[in-house]
């Protein structure tokens, strides 16, 4: 079973993009906006990650922290942002990993893959970039 990702940025060609990345390493993706409606009903449905890009000159992305811990205390968070003062920003958030921009596809694919890692015996063995060895 594909393991479902919640893609959260306001930045339109960047969540395309990154939707593409990651539906080309066989997840199932869905793309909101983070000052969008749409995105607590995507929360709602308890995705298997959510990545969330936090803009500090805006509020939605501290929001939207604050939404997933109240509705989900076990989903896996990565935040992605523009400035490396979003760390102490959202210390206080339930947040798994955090990314700077500009994005490092490789580093972001190796973080997915060892927050969502679950009982495959090749999951016990990463490669130097995080992911799974397979036979």
């Amino acid at each position: 079973m594909k393991k479902r990702i919640l893609v959260a940025d306001n930045d339109g060609p960047v969540r395309k993009m990154v939707g593409r990345v990651l539906e080309s390493e066989n997840y199932d993706v869905q793309l909101v906006q983070v000052d969008g409606g749409e995105f607590a009903s995507a929360i709602a449905k308890t995705p298997d990650l959510v990545l969330l890009d936090v803009d500090l000159s805006c509020t939605q992305g501290r929001n939207a922290l604050e939404t997933i811990d109240a509705m989900t205390s076990s989903v896996p968070v990565i935040v992605i942002a523009a400035s490396p003062k979003v760390a102490s920003a959202v210390a206080h958030a339930r947040v798994s990993a955090l990314l700077e921009k500009p994005l490092d596809v490789v580093q972001l694919l190796g973080m997915i893959s060892n927050l969502l890692k679950d009982s495959d015996p090749a999951c016990d063995h990463p490669d130097k970039n995080g992911r799974a060895i397979t036979a």
